[in-house]
């Protein structure tokens, strides 16, 4: 049996389901059981041994500026969190480099959710090639930011 899980629940991702669909043509074709060329070459594949989330500082409205795949290096702005009236609570900044591999979809976010899943590989500036540092705009990467707060995991505020 072959499975593939993508997307999000109660919709058609035709993202997700043109890169299972491809993915299993090739499966098949490296199996011998159809001819090459059915599907597309694959991307090259990249090895993650770790992952992290970044998380919200500030609960209101996450406006997030990544999508599925793109690549991040750490300190790289993810997006923000406003209040109901659109006034700029924090910056989100990535606290590792990597790929993003998920994302938060509901808007309304609270204190600590989960927000950009990013995957840590090879290539790409990952937690420790940037030092505890802030940059005196409110934004913080792995540290503290102006006003003497820590930041919680790579996010940023005020």
């Amino acid at each position: 049996m072959l499975l593939f899980e993508g997307g999000e629940a109660s919709r058609f991702d035709q993202r997700a389901i043109s890169a299972a669909v491809d993915g299993i043509a090739r499966t098949f074709a490296h199996l011998g059981m159809v001819p090459d060329g059915l599907a597309p070459p694959g991307p090259t594949p990249r090895l993650a041994r770790k992952s992290s989330w970044t998380r919200a500082l500030r609960a209101g409205l996450a406006l997030l500026e990544v999508e599925l795949g793109d690549q991040v290096e750490r300190g790289d702005r993810l997006g923000v969190i406003h209040d109901s009236l659109g006034a700029e609570l924090c910056r989100v900044r990535a606290g590792v480099g990597g790929i993003v591999i998920g994302r938060q979809q509901h808007p309304l976010v609270n204190r600590g959710d989960a927000l950009v899943h990013i995957a840590q590989v090879d290539g790409i500036a990952s937690a420790n090639s940037v030092g505890r540092r802030c940059d005196g705009d409110w934004n913080c990467v792995g540290g503290w930011n102006s006003v003497g707060r820590r930041c919680m995991n790579g996010s940023l505020g005020r």
